[in-house]
């Protein structure tokens, strides 16, 4: 795991569990679950990222009128770096939606406003904890650069379309104004008493 000073508690409490999944060889779609958890924590752990639905604003704002909007995209950028720039995640969030912003303009893509905040999210996931796992890995587990490369892209190509990643960002455009996304639902605990069971099978029969 990177030992870059301070950073390395961070990493250590927020995507430790991921680097360790990678590390074991656990699948792909795994890491990549436990990765989204991570950034959650990540983001947590900063206390939180106010210029999230800004950003996720601007994005739309550009997508959907695309002409000038490589101008207006870095204008809009550098607005939100200034009002929100006290917060130590503005410039992550910044930086990923830039390039998903520059890279939806090239397509002529406009993707919905819940689709942006999973595509940022996404970004946010691999620059703050999968490019830090290619050389992680490939000193504890393959000593290969090239085969540690087709692990990461893997498991970037899994957080793309995960489910978690997509409720992640639903909570974050739902969250406070200090960017913390709203608590996930609980799931509902499983009865293993008898006569719960008993009921609960004459009730599907």
């Amino acid at each position: 795991m990177p030992t870059d000073g301070a950073d390395f508690g961070r990493i250590k409490a927020c995507y430790g569990k991921a680097f360790t999944a990678a590390r074991i060889g656990a699948s792909e779609s795994d890491v990549a679950e436990i990765a989204v958890a991570g950034v959650e924590r990540d983001i947590r752990h900063a206390g939180g990222a106010p210029s999230f639905q800004a950003t996720i604003d601007l994005l739309v704002e550009v997508t959907k009128s695309p002409v000038g909007g490589r101008e207006r995209l870095l204008a809009g950028v550098d607005a939100i770096n200034r009002e929100f720039g006290a917060a130590s995640f503005t410039r992550y969030v910044s930086s990923a939606a830039e390039t998903l912003g520059l890279e939806c303009l090239r397509k002529g893509s406009s993707p919905s406003r819940d689709s942006l905040a999973a595509l940022v999210l996404g970004k946010l996931i691999e620059s703050r904890c999968c490019d830090g796992i290619t050389p992680y890995i490939t000193r504890n587990r393959t000593q290969s650069v090239a085969e540690s490369g087709r692990i990461v892209t893997a498991i970037k190509e899994h957080v793309r379309p995960s489910g978690s990643l997509s409720s992640l960002a639903s909570r974050m455009l739902n969250g406070s104004a200090k960017g913390l996304p709203e608590k996930a639902p609980k799931a509902s605990r499983v009865s293993h008493v008898a006569s719960d069971l008993r009921n609960e099978v004459i009730g599907s029969a």
